[in-house]
């Protein structure tokens, strides 16, 4: 069996996905699939990501956006990173925020070594505006935030969300898409740049079954995670209408937009190109994954 090198951090980062994905199929619709000690990880642009030898079936991921649509917004998304840990590690401080959704357009990338620092005054600064918040939405300017922050930041939104919900912050930045209709359909439609994605690996779905011969494996899944990199990118352009970690709405909401993909791009998955084409939700604490293809039942 083939093992996960420990330098090789594209690998490090399939397991890991992988590994949410056998969670949240273990007690699903899908049957019990087997621990991750069973299955082997494949190299290769042409192979699928994971093989089980012993059920003669192979794993495809891919993520919700092409990593090299969003090339020059990796320092970005690391820094939304940033933000998420001290989210979760200093609650105490940021209780105002509890409920709401705010989202930050920035001018420049910050110097990687004043994140936790910046990340932890824009949390307060945000935190304070939530707490005298009356209406449904604040929208600040870069005059209306503090001097510290005007070089990097040059306007925030800030969403009143329904009770109980935890507090999300994003931050995007319009200069970091590269220009070109493919990145102009990414700006405009997030769906869109989804079905460009599962198109793409739609025409290599017949290279898997190829191998397959080979190999040994006779059916293909396709699992689209809804990673990091569509919660920076996507999420601002879908609205506030996705919930991670914060209590039992989180996955109702993940399902509503899986509901939503599964309209949009029906006409790409009745190709039937993978004996089934799942959405991912691998960053929680209980990851979710819901079937597209093939329709259920209950969704007929």
């Amino acid at each position: 069996m083939m093992k996960q090198p420990p330098h090789d951090a594209k690998a490090q980062e399939s397991w890991r996905i992988f590994r949410a994905f056998l969670s949240s199929v273990s007690t699903s619709q899908f049957g019990s699939l087997p621990h991750a000690d069973c299955w082997d990880y494949l190299a290769g642009d042409s192979e699928p990501d994971f093989l089980w030898p012993g059920g003669s079936l192979a794993v495809e991921l891919t993520g919700w956006i092409e990593e090299a649509r969003i090339h020059e917004g990796k320092t970005l998304e690391q820094f939304n990173l940033k933000i998420r840990d001290v989210l979760r590690k200093e609650p105490r401080w940021l209780g105002a925020l509890e409920g709401h959704w705010a989202r930050l357009e920035a001018v420049e990338v910050p110097p990687s070594k004043r994140w936790e620092c910046i990340a932890r005054r824009l949390l307060i600064f945000l935190a304070d505006k939530a707490e005298t918040l009356r209406d449904a939405r604040l929208y600040l300017d870069e005059p209306d935030l503090p001097g510290e922050l005007r070089a990097i930041f040059q306007e925030a939104i800030i969403y009143k969300m329904w009770p109980r919900s935890g507090p999300s912050v994003s931050v995007s930045k319009r200069a970091a898409f590269t220009t070109g209709p493919a990145f102009d359909c990414l700006r405009a439609n997030p769906i869109e740049s989804l079905r460009i994605n599962l198109r793409r690996k739609m025409q290599k779905a017949e290279k898997y079954r190829t191998v397959g011969k080979a190999r040994g494996f006779d059916k293909v899944w396709l699992v689209i995670h809804y990673d990091d990199t569509a919660l920076e990118w996507a999420a601002p352009l879908l609205g506030p209408e996705v919930q991670f970690d914060y209590g039992p709405d989180a996955h109702d909401s993940q399902r509503n937009l899986a509901e939503r993909v599964q309209r949009e791009v029906w006409p790409d998955l009745q190709r039937g190109c993978f004996d089934k084409v799942l959405l991912l939700f691998p960053d929680q604490p209980a990851p979710l994954a819901v079937t597209l293809w093939p329709r259920s039942r209950q969704q007929l």
